[in-house]
C-alpha cells in the first residue's frame, strides 16, 4: 500500500503543518488600538504632590526623568473645541506628568496648567504643557 512512504510523508506535511499552523500558531493575538483625539484643556487646582521619577516605573522609554504632579483639580476650562478629558474630573485628584523640569515651588500652591491626556483606549497618562503659580494665593488651613 505505501510503496513509496517518502511521497505519503511529503503529503502529510504538506496538509498537516499548515493546519497545526493555523490552529496553534497565533497563540497571541493581533492586538491594535486605537490612539486618543487630540484634547487640551486648562485647569485651575492644588498640587498636593511633587515628585521626581525614573520613567522605567512607568514604562516609558527611552530611561529619562520625570515629573510628576497630584493636582486636586477645581475648575477646568475647554481650550480651541478640542476635547476637554478634565471636565468630569472637577474635584478629583490626578497625576499630571511632564519630561521638563518644574519647580519643587509648585508644592502647595494653586496652580494654573496647559493640559493633555496621550493614550489610547487601554490607558494613558495626562501631560502638562505648560504651568504656572498663581500669584497670592493663601491655601486655607
Amino acid at each position: 500500500m505505501f510503496r513509496n512512504w517518502k511521497r505519503w510523508d511529503s503529503l502529510l506535511i504538506l496538509l498537516v503543518v499548515p493546519f497545526m499552523i493555523g490552529m496553534f500558531g497565533q497563540n497571541v493575538p493581533y492586538k491594535e488600538t486605537v490612539p486618543v483625539v487630540p484634547n487640551e484643556s486648562i485647569i485651575i487646582g492644588k498640587v498636593l504632590e511633587y515628585s521626581i521619577l525614573n520613567s522605567i516605573l512607568l514604562d516609558i522609554k527611552p530611561e529619562q526623568i520625570l515629573y510628576r504632579l497630584k493636582i486636586l483639580i477645581l475648575s477646568s476650562q475647554d481650550v480651541d473645541n478640542k476635547p476637554n478629558f478634565t471636565k468630569t474630573k472637577v474635584g478629583e485628584v490626578l497625576s499630571f506628568y511632564s519630561k521638563r523640569k518644574l519647580s519643587p515651588e509648585l508644592f502647595n500652591r494653586k496652580v494654573k496648567a496647559r493640559v493633555f491626556f496621550y493614550g489610547d483606549e487601554t490607558g494613558g497618562k495626562f501631560w502638562i504643557k505648560n504651568i504656572e503659580t498663581i500669584p497670592y494665593f493663601k491655601m486655607e488651613e
